[in-house]
């Protein structure tokens, strides 16, 4: 495969509406190589002001966070292949295909693998809640994606999250009113498409995934209206409906997650860390990072070097080019006609799987820039081959409106 800068591609992950993702192979000085991920944007987005923006503040949020439980990234740059950003390779499944493996064998993973996660995804998400600026302003991020696809278990026992894509930050309030997201994984407010969507969203995926790794049940499930609908009045079957033998404990802390009210959920991330934490210490199971690295390398046994992990399998064929269509649904069952006007704006669904054939183009040209992007990306004239916004760079990374 080709060659990004530093970054020798070795295979495709990958492919979403955004970019494509691809395991690669960083050389330095020395006999120096690591592997990485590198996310790369469709070039037909990249004459787009609001993809680039959108991956641009990805990056520059990705730098900001510093926490264990998210993954680091290296660079951000303007190749003549187009914007890509370089990340830290996690080696490992993700809960996708966890949960995948245990629909197969017909019960949920054991209860200690389920209390392991969503401790460490709470804990993690609960740093991105609270993150702050240099000058101590409150970034206000909620990931807004938390399905399990996104969720990536490190052989080392280290839960890491990925894609704020579609990550909402007191700087993008505009994107508040459009349906981002995995439907099952949404909470109530964000199928409602309300204005004042917070922390509760993230702390209500949360409580899904929870019931999820617990019951080995969905708890919003069906065609995708119905799924909104279910999710839109947090209608689901009792989890120890699903397996009578559930502690009444994590069941009553499944319903507080998945609370219609926001405000009814656990204060913030942190109060639904320690519950977990608790209910362990109770139930006498073990949630460390080394216990869930045995189980976790018992279920997925270690591959070669050179042998890709289940996650790394090659990718589908590309399907056929479609046009974004958008899909506008309101049910005049979520709420009354008064509340809507006052708290609800229309929910736009978008359902896209675009190829372009700039994306799949072998010849490597270099794609047209213009003004107003280079401006946008902060890059100086002449120099849009190999324009830099590394992690180290001291570029600010939230714009600040006040300058």
């Amino acid at each position: 495969m080709e060659s990004v800068h530093r970054y020798e591609l070795k295979k495709k992950l990958a492919t979403g509406g955004m970019g494509d993702v691809f395991l690669a192979i960083q050389y330095g000085d020395g006999g120096f190589e690591r592997e990485v991920v590198v996310k790369r944007l469709h070039r037909h987005l990249a004459e787009q002001a609001e993809p680039l923006q959108m991956f641009r503040e990805e990056a520059m949020l990705l730098a900001r966070l510093g926490h264990p439980g998210f993954p680091s990234i290296f660079d951000y740059r303007l190749h003549r292949s187009g914007w890509y950003m370089a990340m830290e390779h996690i080696k490992g499944p993700s809960l996708e295909e966890l949960l995948t493996l245990q629909r197969q064998d017909g019960s949920p993973p054991p209860l200690d693998v389920a209390l392991a996660i969503i401790a460490q995804a709470a804990a993690a998400i609960h740093h991105a809640h609270e993150l702050r600026d240099d000058t101590g302003r409150h970034l206000e991020v909620i990931h807004g994606d938390l399905a399990p696809g996104n969720i990536l278990l490190h052989r080392n026992g280290v839960v890491k999250i990925i894609d704020f894509g579609v990550a909402r930050t007191v700087d993008n309030a505009a994107l508040s009113n459009r349906l981002q997201g995995t439907l099952r994984y949404m909470s109530p407010e964000q199928v409602r498409a309300r204005k004042d969507i917070g922390a509760g969203a993230d702390i209500f995926a949360l409580g899904v995934l929870l019931y999820e790794l617990s019951t080995g049940h969905r708890p919003f499930d069906g065609s995708d209206i119905e799924v909104m609908t279910q999710v839109a009045n947090a209608a689901f079957e009792p989890p120890r409906s699903r397996v009578p033998s559930l502690s009444r404990k994590l069941e009553a802390l499944i319903n507080d997650c998945l609370a219609k009210d926001p405000s009814a959920r656990p204060t913030d991330a942190a109060e639904l860390t320690w519950a977990v934490h608790d209910l362990a210490h109770e139930l006498q199971l073990a949630i460390d990072p080394n216990t869930l690295a045995e189980r976790l390398n018992k279920r997925f046994p270690p591959s070669g070097k050179n042998e890709p992990t289940p996650r790394d399998a090659e990718p589908a064929a590309p399907q056929s080019e479609e046009v974004i269509q958008f899909e506008s649904w309101l049910p005049a069952s979520l709420a009354s006609p008064a509340e809507l006007s006052d708290r609800a704006e229309e929910v736009v669904l978008q359902s896209f799987s675009p190829v372009s054939d700039a994306d799949t183009d072998p010849t490597n040209e270099r794609i047209p820039l213009s003004e107003e992007l280079l401006e946008l990306a902060e890059i100086n004239e002449g120099n849009e081959d190999e324009a830099t916004l590394t992690a180290a760079s001291g570029v600010p990374l939230v714009d600040d409106p006040d300058e």
